[in-house]
């Protein structure tokens, strides 16, 4: 069974309050340690990503998850080619991998920067993948993800300009997990209030 991090298994109404409240992560002082080697780090981790040690791959998914809590570290991740080999994570047979990687994109999107690479770089037709997965966890943190990407206009249009509306309407009669079903309807309102809404909509 997924072991999950305390944040990520949070009731959805205490989700959408800690969304709700939300601020880009401010940077922490900067250790020596950052301050010494910089973003060497995740470019090393980028390459044992590619590897096929699923052992290594999984311990490195957890340090990254540990690390994305702190905004300077997941600023200087972004800044390697880490989201890449993370989103590469999604096709993978592997369930924790995919749930480790897809949870990581949580925090990825909540941050200013994640969000604006997430769209630029067109991620979100991967994180729109992740609906249909069989892990209910990873499914939500699809969702997530996507809430936080919607967090301001740019991000709610964008996510409607990747069709992603009626593949939400379509989710409502086929997903079965209730707070799944919460998580679109809220995804939904937020799209809803979009510039471009009403016109995709209708």
């Amino acid at each position: 069974e997924l072991q999950l991090h305390m944040e990520e298994t949070l009731e959805n109404s205490c989700f959408i309050s800690v969304h709700r409240n939300q601020i880009n992560p401010l940077l922490h002082p900067r250790s020596t340690l950052t301050f010494a080697f910089g973003d060497g780090k995740y470019v090393k981790f980028t390459r044992q990503m590619a590897s096929d040690d699923i052992v290594l791959r999984t311990k490195i998914l957890k340090e990254i998850n540990e690390d994305f809590h702190q905004g300077d570290k997941l600023n200087l991740a972004l800044d390697t080619e880490l989201l890449g080999e993370l989103v590469r994570c999604f096709q993978e047979e592997d369930e924790p991998i995919r749930e480790l990687a897809s949870r990581a994109i949580i925090k990825v999107a909540g941050s200013e920067k994640g969000r604006l690479i997430l769209i630029e770089e067109e991620i979100v037709p991967h994180i729109r993948q992740l609906m249909d997965d069989r892990v209910i966890q990873i499914r939500a943190n699809a969702y997530k993800s996507l809430i936080n990407i919607a967090e301001f206009t740019f991000g709610v249009d964008s996510i409607i300009q990747f069709n992603v509306i009626p593949i939400l309407v379509d989710k409502l009669v086929q997903e079965k997990n209730e707070d799944i079903l919460i998580l679109i309807l809220m995804l939904l309102k937020i799209l809803n209030e979009g510039e471009q809404a009403p016109m995709v909509v209708q």
